[in-house]
């Protein structure tokens, strides 16, 4: 897995002298990441792999922003996170609950995690971009505030509504099948 110290030095060496080969890393290391993130919230592979590529050609701008202080990996995924909800919103492609498949959707892929996307894909984008970043990606509460600009307190409250929410969508899976 990558350091932030090292995606904190290709994003420094990106933003002193543009330098492609920093950028390709950059790419390489976080693109699993990045469609993880666009994929939570947009729910559609072809509108995930556009905000991939968007998401890098943003970054070549938004690095002269950048300020070095070990928090690359957030910065990065606030980008993505930013162009999937606007691409989203931009091309309507948000699915009513309904439309999800009713059996988890397993992305062997994404760092070794299993991803179950079906229950995870039924709560509110605020309650599902919380989860998403906290439990797929590791992201500490504090981080999640500062990529989503929301209050620390406003994500935990967030967290804890779609725990609630899962379960119930959890058990009432569980009352289907008997």
């Amino acid at each position: 897995m990558m350091t932030e110290e090292r995606l904190d030095l290709l994003l420094k060496r990106l933003q002193q002298n543009g330098e492609k080969a920093a950028l390709e890393e950059v790419y390489h290391l976080m693109r699993k990441e990045v469609y993880a993130v666009a994929y939570g919230i947009s729910r559609h592979k072809e509108t995930a792999e556009d905000v991939v590529t968007e998401t890098f050609l943003r970054l070549i701008p938004a690095v002269k922003k950048y300020v070095p202080r070990g928090l690359a990996r957030a910065f990065v995924l606030k980008i993505a996170r930013n162009t999937a909800l606007e691409m989203t919103r931009k091309q309507k492609r948000e699915q009513a609950a309904e439309n999800l498949p009713e059996e988890a959707v397993f992305d062997p892929d994404a760092e070794g995690k299993i991803t179950c996307l079906s229950l995870v894909g039924r709560l509110k984008l605020t309650e599902r971009e919380v989860i998403i970043l906290h439990y797929y990606h590791d992201l500490t509460f504090a981080e999640i505030a500062r990529i989503t600009g929301r209050a620390e307190g406003t994500v935990k409250y967030r967290h804890t509504s779609a725990l609630k929410r899962l379960k119930e969508l959890y058990e009432q899976k569980g009352e289907r099948r008997q």
